[in-house]
């Protein structure tokens, strides 16, 4: 997700070294990935539903003050 910056989630696992094998090797791997919640549909957002609740009613009533 990115290249030359930091993780933007300290949950996200580096998965780069997959591309040291070709889409058809057979290797053994063991990896734990994390499961995180997406509740929006930006890539990358892991937000519990309840902090983009927040943000959006932030939003809302900052167009309605304008």
């Amino acid at each position: 997700m990115t290249i030359d910056s930091d993780s933007p989630d300290e949950r996200l696992v580096e998965i780069t070294d997959f591309s040291k094998y070709k889409y058809d090797d057979l290797i053994n791997y063991s990896q734990k990935f994390n499961v995180l919640p997406t509740h929006f549909q930006f890539a990358g957002d892991y937000r519990a539903e309840t902090e983009i609740r927040v943000e959006l009613e932030k939003v809302k009533i900052f167009k309605e003050s304008q």
